[in-house]
């Protein structure tokens, strides 16, 4: 692993999801094996925030931390970025992996074609 990964606090957000959840996966298993070969303080290790929307996932690890978050909800994003805020003071890297596959009436697109920007529009406009 390279020195630009150590010591940083990365968010991934949509933790859970199979993008996220690998990506949350790789992060601690990296920083953990080079964690254990080193002698560093706990306030200058890596640590990985990981959102998830309703389930918290089975993943552990001493420098990972699962939150709550919805994020078509400010305030559920106000509480966990405080969460941060108040265990790490910053972030150096935020990953979304949060996306909006289908609804009850739009299907994933398979071509350019299909993609409809009144339906994106309409996303964006929730999510405000």
């Amino acid at each position: 692993m390279n020195n630009e990964m150590n010591n940083k606090t990365y968010l991934i957000i949509g933790g859970t999801g199979g993008i996220g959840q690998a990506m949350v996966q790789q992060l601690i298993q990296k920083t953990t094996a080079n964690q254990t070969d080193s002698q560093s303080n706990q306030s200058h290790r890596t640590q990985v925030f990981a959102t998830y929307h309703r389930n918290k996932p089975n993943i552990e690890a001493e420098n990972l931390h699962w939150l709550p978050m919805n994020v078509s909800d400010e305030d559920s994003i106000k509480k966990a970025a405080d969460t941060i805020k108040q265990t790490v003071g910053h972030v150096d890297w935020v990953i979304n992996c949060v996306g909006l596959l289908h609804t009850g009436t739009a299907q994933p697109e398979k071509a350019l074609r299909q993609m409809e920007t009144e339906f994106f529009c309409k996303i964006c406009k929730s999510m405000r």
